[in-house]
Parts: C-alpha cells; sequence; structure tokens
C-alpha cells in the first residue's frame, strides 16, 4: 500500500488485521465505523502481520519469510 505522510494506511492496514482477528474484532465498532455486516466474518482472513513502519526492508522480509517459512535474501540458506 502507497500513499503520503498521513493518508490512513496504517489505519486502513492495522483495521485490517484486527478484523482478521477473532478475539481483538470484538473491540471494532462495525456500525461507527458504517462497515458492512460482512466485516465481522473476516476473521481468520490473515495468518500474519507485521507493523513494518520502522523496520528495514531486510527485517520485513526476514518477518515474512520465517511467517512463510521459507528462505528469503541474497545468501545461502544455511543447513
Amino acid at each position: 500500500m502507497t500513499g503520503g505522510p498521513g493518508s490512513g494506511k496504517t489505519a486502513v492496514l492495522g483495521l485490517i488485521a484486527t478484523l482478521s482477528d477473532a478475539e481483538h474484532q470484538r473491540a471494532v465498532p462495525l456500525y461507527e465505523l458504517d462497515l458492512p455486516t460482512a466485516a465481522d466474518k473476516f476473521h481468520g482472513g490473515l495468518d500474519v502481520s507485521i507493523y513494518a513502519g520502522a523496520l528495514s526492508t531486510d527485517q520485513v522480509l526476514a518477518g515474512l519469510a520465517a511467517a512463510a517459512k521459507v528462505h528469503a535474501g541474497s545468501e545461502p540458506p544455511r543447513d
């Protein structure tokens, strides 16, 4: 997702991550946010979320690779 500072990228992605977690989803005021009723059935839609705001590209890559249980990067995998 791209956009200028303050455009709401983190808010949108955070909402998606929250809706995906059944425990945290209960705290989302669906009606007040004018979200469709189907939004309450989104739990489990994501397997992993990473807040990348303060991370380097390599750190994000490492987190995604770990979640996918694969090696990613410029160095060969270690046995």
